[in-house]
């Protein structure tokens, strides 16, 4: 106080309420947690006065949800040392951080990559809508116009926990009229407590062991999402032995992929996060003599292989629906059942059972094998299939059975990856359900092959990557097609060159050869901008060339655009257009015109969200959205989202989120100006498969400036007198020379000036007001 002796006007104020300091005052405040310094994301957090001072306070529920173990179990709210001994807690409100260190043995950081299920939410109740629409004008050189319309719908509702979907397509052309078709209608939900998603509808089977049918029944699978990493994806346990406290590292491809701290005598490493789903690992463990230990762990994954002890399963049942058969008579009811097994950390076991049935229509198929991965030869999977079919015009039961064999290998030492697969019908009685089907109905069979192959290599050198896809499938009779592919691309000087050899030969001997050179190089240093060159050649001796120049504007790159000119013999065509992105969605134009053609363009696209605050038009939705609430605060950006801010009411959609992971929504500090207020800029949200979660920010407008409060004198009221609105709502305390710094966006007028609790004077409303956003003089506020 002493700062202040020369100050006048400070007789008789009471000024104890400055010396308390730094203490809080006890409440709700949001915090960022850390617990063993690891972030597990933002929180409101109770402070209560315990123990003689305020500090936060928990639950037992709360930290078994955070997954500590408590040693102890009080009734209600306690510090942190009431429940774990040894406990520390650090709190910085100046970054508002609230950092607890427990023993690592009271302390589960579980997966790291999936958060713990009770704090999934299932979001909001909430109507959402996909739109992809393009209207397009076509003129020929007789004059000849057509106008089409058409667009890729997708509605939906969620209820809970339930998500309720439409898929269709609209297609409107003057010349045909007008066609909507629904592709798809289903309900799903969530099954937690067995990893499993429901779904009744319209739906295709997993298609892992046979062919994927499109049904209209019900299904029941393992959902992945609902997992850890180290249980949805295959990788192989790591063991070893130390002889000291040692440190293992794990390299893949020559990056470093993970490192751990292990204790003296063996160690088991099951939660290893791969960078890549192929590749031999090389193992170092770096003991603390400096001494090392070196070995190679075999990795070839394959789609077949899940970590040991892992069950995945899939069980469906319904009627037949293919567009294709909408016509047909038979659509039999199909039931079909999946399993997979992680056996061990080298062998996984798969098998699944398919019947249908419809009248004289019988259908029966019955898959087995296993996926392995194998040290030195690589990842394996074999599968072997037997179908039996009974028709009205076959009463003879036919049977057939199938091989189907894959092998991938990748070679580190020379940054090689080869994939092997096989198909081998050891008669043509084997048949999937959909060929039964149409078999059945005494329709064309197509293509029946005996065999078929396919080869994918892929070669690195340095910044250039070799390519080759060969596909071949031979019939009994000894025709058959093949497809072959030869590439390379060269990555150089910040610019890309691609040359592609493409062989076909179809089952009549007739062959297409083509070649194609393609080079995309930036234009400037921001490498906003392309240009490029497409050259394409064919077995006719006829060559298309395409020059383009293409890039974006704006800061967040919002306007899009592309010019091109192509050409092939005398055949010219010019094609320009642009797109602009949005918060609110996408539009997009283009003219196109060639000789005796003109072909304009408008397309729209994004999505609509109906929720309890209203309706937001956004961005094109994914399954998963978040909606970001500022109430009546707009103008704000989301931080790592493409153009996307808060409307006039204060919405946002983030049209992606992850489900069952921690999503952190953040406003960007930048869009933050002297006049908005937001008691915290991060919200991390959970969010379930198809919810729409909610991100509420408390941010409001305000009005807040320093003013000069004068008595009727014209003097400058006393230090510490205290400021209400005619609400009796507290503005400030006037400070040294009259100066009060108060927001007025909601004060009603007149104000009531009082010191140690009595009446000063009123200040009315002035004449003029002036800009709220005027800061540079003092505004002057006289009592009357």
């Amino acid at each position: 106080m002493s700062l202040m002796e020369k100050v006048g006007n400070l007789q008789g104020v009471d000024t104890s309420v400055l010396e308390k300091g730094g203490e809080m005052i006890a409440g709700n405040y949001p915090v960022v947690l850390l617990i063993n310094t690891q972030e597990t994301g933002q929180i409101t957090q109770s402070f209560q006065l315990a123990d003689g001072s305020v500090q936060p306070v928990f639950t037992t529920a709360q930290l078994s949800a955070w997954g500590i173990t408590p040693d102890h179990s009080p009734e209600g709210p306690h510090p942190l040392a009431a429940f774990v001994d040894d406990a520390q807690v650090n709190y910085d409100a100046g970054s508002e951080q609230l950092s607890l260190t427990v023993p690592q043995a009271r302390f589960s950081a579980g997966s790291g990559d999936i958060a713990p299920e009770q704090n999934w939410v299932a979001g909001l109740n909430a109507a959402r809508l996909n739109y992809n629409l393009n209207l397009q004008r076509n003129t020929g050189s007789q004059s000849q116009q057509n106008d089409t319309a058409s667009s890729t719908l997708s509605s939906g509702i969620n209820l809970g926990n339930w998500r309720l979907r439409n898929d269709g397509y609209f297609n409107y052309s003057s010349e045909a009229g007008s066609h909507y078709q629904s592709s798809a209608s289903y309900i799903t939900r969530d099954i937690a407590a067995l990893k499993s998603t429901f779904r009744g509808g319209d739906f295709f089977t997993n298609g892992k062991i046979f062919s994927s049918v499109s049904l209209r029944g019900m299904t029941l699978y393992s959902s992945d999402e609902m997992r850890p990493d180290n249980q949805r994806f295959y990788m192989p346990v790591i063991s070893g032995t130390a002889r000291s406290n040692a440190t293992v590292v794990i390299r893949q491809n020559g990056f470093v992929i993970d490192q751990r701290r292990v204790t003296p005598g063996p160690f088991l490493i099951k939660d290893l996060h791969s960078a890549s789903s192929s590749g031999d690992l090389d193992i170092t463990v770096m003991e603390s003599d400096g001494s090392t230990q070196h070995f190679t762990q075999a990795f070839n994954a394959i789609a077949a292989l899940l970590p040991p002890g892992v069950f995945n399963y899939e069980i469906s049942a319904g009627r037949y629906r293919n567009s294709t058969t909408a016509g047909l008579m038979l659509t039999p009811k199909i039931y079909q059942a999946s399993a997979f097994y992680g056996l061990s950390n080298t062998f996984t076991l798969l098998a699944g059972q398919q019947m249908a049935t419809q009248g004289n229509f019988r259908y029966q198929n019955s898959g087995g094998g296993l996926g392995a991965n194998i040290p030195v030869i690589g990842g394996l999977s074999l599968l072997l299939k037997r179908s039996q079919s009974q028709t009205a015009s076959t009463p003879k039961m036919r049977q057939g059975k199938q091989l189907e064999t894959l092998f991938v290998r990748t070679v580190d030492e020379t940054q090689s990856t080869l994939s092997l697969s096989w198909k081998h019908k050891y008669s043509q009685n084997y048949q999937e359900v959909g060929e039964a089907i149409s078999a059945a109905e005494l329709s064309p069979a197509g293509i029946r092959y005996r065999d078929q192959y396919n080869v994918q290599l892929d070669q690195s050198i340095g910044t250039m990557t070799v390519m080759l896809r060969y596909t071949e499938d031979r019939r009994g009779d000894g025709s058959h097609q093949r497809s072959s592919r030869l590439g390379l691309s060269v990555n150089r000087w910040q610019s890309q060159f691609q040359v592609y050899y493409t062989h076909q030969r179809s089952l009549q001997g007739v062959t297409d050869n083509s070649l194609t050179f393609n080079v995309v190089i930036p234009l400037g240093e921001s490498q906003k901008h392309h240009i490029g060159y497409n050259a394409l050649t064919d077995s006719r001796g006829g060559t298309q060339q395409t020059a383009s120049v293409n890039g974006s504007f704006l800061e967040d790159n919002q306007l899009g655009y592309d010019v091109s000119l192509s050409g092939q013999g005398s055949q010219k065509t010019a094609q320009i257009s642009g797109d602009y992105s949005g918060a609110a969605g996408i539009v997009s134009a283009g003219i196109s015109q060639g000789r005796g053609y003109q072909q304009t363009s408008l397309g729209l696209e994004g999505g609509v969200l109906v929720h309890h605050h209203g309706i937001t038009l956004s961005q094109p939705l994914g399954d998963t959205v978040v909606l970001v609430h500022t109430p009546q605060t707009s103008g704000l950006k989301i931080e790592n989202s493409e153009n996307i801010s808060t409307d006039r009411w204060g919405n946002a959609v983030i049209p992606y989120a992850v489900p069952y992971r921690a999503n952190d929504v953040e406003l960007d500090p930048e869009s933050l100006d002297r006049h908005i207020d937001a008691s915290s800029t991060v919200k991390r949200v959970i969010p379930t498969h198809g919810a729409v979660i909610e991100a509420e920010f408390n941010a409001r407008r305000h009005d807040r400036r320093f003013s000069k409060i004068l008595d009727k004198k014209q003097q400058p009221l006393p230090f510490g007198v205290s400021v209400q609105d005619a609400g009796h709502s507290e503005l400030g305390t006037g400070g040294a020379a009259g100066i009060l710094l108060a927001d007025f966006s909601k004060a009603r007028w007149p104000l009531a000036v009082t010191l140690n609790g009595k009446l000063l004077c009123h200040i009315p409303r002035p004449a003029t007001s002036g800009a709220s956003s005027d800061t540079s003089t003092l505004w002057k506020l006289s009592c009357s």
